[in-house]
């Protein structure tokens, strides 16, 4: 089945003559907001980890041309701040010498990586498909093209549907794929049936699922899931440490004996014990913000999901120091923690296709930049405008927010490169601090051809 054909399940208008089109994708519209790319603000902290996709975004990052749209990622439209924010765009291609910060200047610096200091070594990278928010049996097609495609993992989140029903049916329709949940949220399950569905998952996928596992925050544990909230580090450890005496038992028939400080496990029965099964270790990620968390990934960890919203900075000062401790205090290293990002691409065929992929790239800037859970980021990056941005954000001045970010926030965050030097970008941008990468298009209206995006995924595997 073509890609075209492919994006019919989700998109009435990417295919004729789907037969569910209408109802997986008017499902994601009706989810997402008018025109399947808005996102309204007041969805922020209801996204988790790791926010929304948009139809338009999984139009980009398969290959198919999105919908022309004239509204933005927050519903507003386009451009409105283009003209204050790009004040100094160069003519053909010239940037004055008396103008060091206009965007083609920083443009023309950060795809050659020198802005960025030392490039570490670029080896291949992992390349990961991630399910937007839809119904699990839309899954089966997705996972079966992104293989065709030559990806190498396919992700679920858990926003509107349950992130663990996806990999079922993907599980099936793409064997030559790794799954994993980016992220599931920990908390409202207890762990042992998180590690009942994991072993499920394991058997049936073969040994390729990763289990991705998140803390969000107060609020959602609080009131949206009815669950007790407290010390989400720590919690989050002994969490994983439970999940691994659990499946302990389970292959080996270890007796049942957990004692941690948040959960205690005691009794397996043969009645409710599911035996062993051939891939017994399951891979354990976790996502977080900040320095404990990239601790314990380092410290117990086989990944660490690091969130879209993030710059070179913050990752070389917060999140490998504090990982590499972590690492050497268990008598581990680096290599044992597979570091994975989704990255907010600004690409297209020309320069302005570039620049037009900014815009709703600053626009979710501005979005996360107000929430005082991000602020570890701006304060590694050296930025001033989270607190004017969070009350902006309080006053429902959200059409203005995106005007506070300026050109060199939204390179430092998001690769921006013609998509003939997307995959270099991307290297130069990362070295090896992440080992697999998923596309964040941030609902941008610029379409990529499949076999662009085919040869931007076979670099980068390179």
């Amino acid at each position: 089945m073509s890609l075209r054909g492919l994006l019919g399940l989700l998109d009435p208008g990417a295919s004729a003559g789907a037969t569910d089109a209408g109802r997986f994708g008017d499902g994601i519209r009706r989810s997402l907001g008018q025109g399947g790319d808005v996102f309204h603000p007041g969805l922020r902290e209801s996204c988790g980890e790791y926010g929304p996709y948009s139809v338009n975004h999984l139009n980009a990052l398969t290959g198919v041309g999105a919908r022309s749209s004239e509204r933005g990622w927050f519903g507003f439209s386009r451009g409105r701040h283009r003209d204050k924010a790009v004040s100094h765009r160069p003519q053909h291609g010239y940037c004055p010498a008396d103008q060091p910060d206009c965007l083609g200047h920083l443009l023309q610096h950060d795809l050659k990586g020198t802005r960025l200091g030392v490039v570490l070594y670029a080896g291949p990278m992992k390349v990961d498909l991630y399910f937007p928010p839809s119904p699990p049996d839309a899954a089966s097609e997705l996972a079966r093209n992104a293989q065709s495609m030559g990806y190498d993992g396919f992700f679920s989140t858990e926003t509107q549907y349950d992130p663990f029903l996806p990999l079922a049916f993907a599980a099936d329709a793409a064997p030559g794929l790794e799954l994993g949940t980016a992220i599931a949220v920990a908390f409202p399950r207890s762990p042992m049936v998180m590690a009942m569905t994991s072993w499920d998952l394991s058997r049936l996928s073969k040994g390729r699922f990763l289990l991705g596992l998140g803390t969000q925050i107060r609020a959602h544990i609080t009131r949206r899931f009815s669950t007790e909230w407290g010390s989400p580090g720590p919690r989050l450890r002994d969490y994983i440490l439970a999940l691994r005496a659990i499946w302990d038992t389970w292959q080996n028939s270890t007796p049942l004996e957990h004692e941690g400080e948040f959960y205690k496990f005691s009794l397996m029965t043969p009645f409710f014990d599911p035996g062993p099964i051939p891939q017994p270790d399951i891979p354990v990620y976790i996502a977080g913000v900040g320095p404990y968390l990239s601790a314990l990934a380092g410290e117990i960890c086989d990944g660490f999901h690091v969130h879209p919203f993030h710059t070179v900075a913050y990752l070389d000062e917060i999140v490998l120091p504090n990982m590499t401790r972590g690492a050497e205090t268990a008598g581990r290293s680096m290599e044992d923690v597979e570091r994975t990002t989704t990255v907010f691409v600004m690409t297209g065929e020309s320069d302005s296709d570039v620049e037009q992929a900014m815009d709703p790239v600053r626009q979710q800037i501005s979005f996360y930049a107000s929430t005082p859970s991000y602020k570890p980021v701006l304060e590694a990056s050296g930025w001033d405008f989270g607190d004017e941005l969070h009350s902006m954000s309080k006053r429902g001045r959200w059409a203005e927010m995106a005007d506070v970010v300026p050109d060199q926030a939204v390179l430092d965050v998001g690769v921006a490169a013609p998509i003939g030097k997307l995959s270099q970008a991307i290297k130069d941008r990362y070295g090896d601090r992440v080992q697999r990468v998923g596309f964040y298009t941030a609902g941008s209206g610029v379409s990529i051809e499949p076999d662009a995006l085919g040869q931007v995924i076979a670099d980068l595997q390179s």
